[in-house]
């Protein structure tokens, strides 16, 4: 089992695209088997090592893109529940220890890696109904890592979680609200560059057939309707969206993390945001209030 997880390491850690793609494919095959479950973190760790040299070695921003939708997409849509949070631990175990490594010539890939992983962890919350252990599991495994109180994990990728949380749970629960528009103008500019459009596989209405498969929907013309009824349904999907299960580890930040200036980051970019005041998550007067009180 070892031995062939370590000849995934290598091949998708290889230097021709080609070969790393066969090596995705057999990976998403091999999570899928029954082989993939019985995997123990130890191998999800040195799995998620030759997935980091995966992305080390990509060149050029649209395969870039696509390569972390892809591993993206193993949260998502690949990985047995049973197994999700293991490999969810490996990813961040991994970075931790690989972070401080990173090139300034790199970071922006691994930083969008980060966002991809955070987006489909949504996707397959959001898919599931939101289970209450689910959530659990996944607020757990933050609170493990990329949250932890310890100086240990790198602290600007802290902050990146901080920045990114919010806008990609906002993408994932609010997908069908997307201004497409602008999506196709990316796509432009992706296939002026002479590369393929970013699939990014984050959305399935961003799909033809699949959208046609949720109501006939298709990507570039959305439903037209009045600002009274998004409200309306953007009201509802809140309503059903565990928001303050999802936003409580980074409260639990703000008051006993060593870093002030992390605490701080935390409560002006994530807590003090308006969005959740207009979600109800939190009590917008008393937010105000606190904000006009200067002390003596």
């Amino acid at each position: 089992m070892v031995k062939e997880s370590s000849a995934f390491v290598r091949k998708l850690a290889h230097n021709d695209p080609s070969t790393r793609k066969a090596a995705f494919d057999s990976l998403t095959n091999y999570l899928q088997s029954p082989a993939g479950t019985r995997l123990r973190f130890l191998d999800l760790e040195k799995l998620w090592k030759g997935l980091y040299f995966s992305m080390w070695y990509c060149d050029k921003p649209v395969p870039q893109q696509n390569l972390a939708g892809n591993l993206g997409e193993l949260f998502s849509k690949v990985i047995p529940q049973e197994k999700l949070a293991d490999f969810h631990r490996a990813f961040w175990a991994v970075f931790m220890r690989e972070w401080h490594l990173i090139d300034k010539w790199r970071l922006d890939k691994y930083l969008m890696l980060v966002r991809r992983v955070l987006r489909h962890n949504f996707f397959r919350l959001c898919e599931n109904g939101w289970k209450e252990q689910e959530v659990a599991e996944f607020v757990a495994v933050l609170e493990e890592y990329p949250l932890m109180n310890n100086m240990k994990f790198p602290q600007s990728l802290t902050y990146h979680i901080c920045d990114i949380y919010l806008d990609e749970l906002e993408y994932v629960v609010f997908k069908e609200f997307r201004d497409y528009s602008e999506e196709s103008e990316d796509s432009e500019e992706s296939a002026d560059s002479g590369s393929d459009d970013d699939s990014d596989s984050d959305s399935e209405d961003e799909n033809p057939k699949k959208a046609d498969e949720n109501g006939g929907k298709t990507a570039g013309k959305p439903q037209k309707l009045s600002e009274e009824e998004i409200s309306e349904k953007k009201a509802t999907i809140i309503a059903q969206t565990p928001v303050k299960a999802l936003v409580a580890p980074f409260e639990k930040v703000a008051e006993t993390l060593k870093n002030k200036a992390l605490r701080e980051k935390c409560k002006e970019d994530l807590l003090d945001d308006k969005r959740l005041q207009t979600w109800a998550v939190v009590d917008g007067e008393e937010s105000e209030s606190e904000d006009e009180w200067t002390g003596f």
